[in-house]
């Protein structure tokens, strides 16, 4: 499910782009964050998706909130949210392109989001695939970064080349990630990122 989509003012890249995960990637994830007044960005997150806008690769996040299902909270509060994770960034001449989220959980205590396998529900590539479908993208030009070994786990299914952020859960994540990266967070991500597109231009 897609939200709070952005016309970029400049046509987007079609070879390449990136897919963030949200809490503990982009923001600190003390557990089912969906107050804008709860939402604390991490360190040069703002810059560093900045830097990803002037290269006109398309931003993109992918994020379960299953806190939905459980009724913790509701769609429109994810819309609410991602409303002002947009205002925030926009402070520092940043914007994600698209979001998507997966409100289903396999312990829902809401019928409709109740689900053992939904097929957007990280690690199932839903997400993924439709960020790729919108931007005409070829999955193994794109990156994944997330906290979590499911990020990689998503991203390895789609071929993309993916990093494991050491913010969030990425702290607690054993040393043998699948990632094909770790860094420390999320600038540093974008770091690497744009050092490896430098190098094989």
């Amino acid at each position: 499910m897609g939200d709070a989509d952005v016309d970029s003012v400049t046509e987007l890249r079609t070879d390449r782009a990136v897919f963030f995960d949200r809490d503990g990637t982009i923001n600190r994830d003390p557990g089912y964050v969906h107050r804008p007044e709860d939402l604390v960005l991490f360190p040069g997150v703002p810059e560093a998706i900045a830097r990803l806008n002037a290269e006109r690769v398309p931003v993109i996040v992918v994020t379960n909130q299953g806190g939905v299902g459980l009724g913790l909270y509701t769609e429109a509060d994810v819309l609410v949210l991602h409303g002002y994770l947009q205002e925030e960034i926009a402070a520092k001449g940043a914007h994600v392109d698209a979001f998507y989220y997966c409100p289903f959980h396999p312990r829902a205590v809401v019928d409709r989001y109740l689900s053992d396998n939904a097929w957007c529900r990280k690690p199932n590539p839903g997400m993924l695939d439709e960020g790729i479908e919108r931007f005409s993208l070829r999955d193994a030009d794109c990156w994944m970064v997330g906290d979590r070994e499911s990020d990689a786990i998503v991203g390895a299914s789609r071929n993309m080349t993916t990093v494991l952020v050491r913010t969030g859960h990425g702290l607690g994540e054993a040393p043998t990630t699948t990632a094909n990266h770790i860094a420390d967070d999320l600038p540093a991500a974008v770091d690497l990122i744009l050092r490896t597109w430098n190098t094989t231009r």
